[in-house]
């Protein structure tokens, strides 16, 4: 199961939406992050992230969960004071999705299990 993810901003909401397919690990998260901030789409008002994992398998261990809060940490200059919702809707997407929203740092998240209270929560 090859890792896949897309992107879409949608101007009209401020929202960057991440779609995630696959067999996903830490270094796939990071290196899809790393691909947006070279496309240098994450420019202008961004509101918030929703990060689609429905598609997804998620192959990440305890370690790697506070990687990832690092990771959003470490690049406060694309996340602070931005909203990250993730579409969780396996036990593994939402213990991993839950894990990184303890030891949120300069951000917030917060696991969803539809993109529409997703994007509610980003907004509001």
């Amino acid at each position: 199961m090859e890792a896949k993810y897309r992107y879409e901003f949608d101007s009209s909401t401020g929202i960057m939406f991440k779609y995630y397919s696959g067999l996903i690990t830490y270094k796939e998260i990071e290196h899809s992050w790393m691909e947006t901030f070279r496309a240098n789409i994450l420019r202008g008002e961004i509101r918030g992230f929703v990060l689609d994992f429905q598609e997804a398998e998620l192959n990440i261990d305890k370690e790697e969960v506070s990687k990832i809060a690092q990771f959003y940490h470490s690049h406060l200059d694309y996340f602070k004071g931005t909203k990250i919702a993730t579409i969780s809707v396996t036990p593994e997407q939402v213990v991993v999705s839950t894990l990184v929203a303890k030891k949120d740092n300069g951000y917030t998240s917060r696991p969803f299990s539809t993109i529409e209270a997703a994007i509610d929560w980003v907004l509001n």
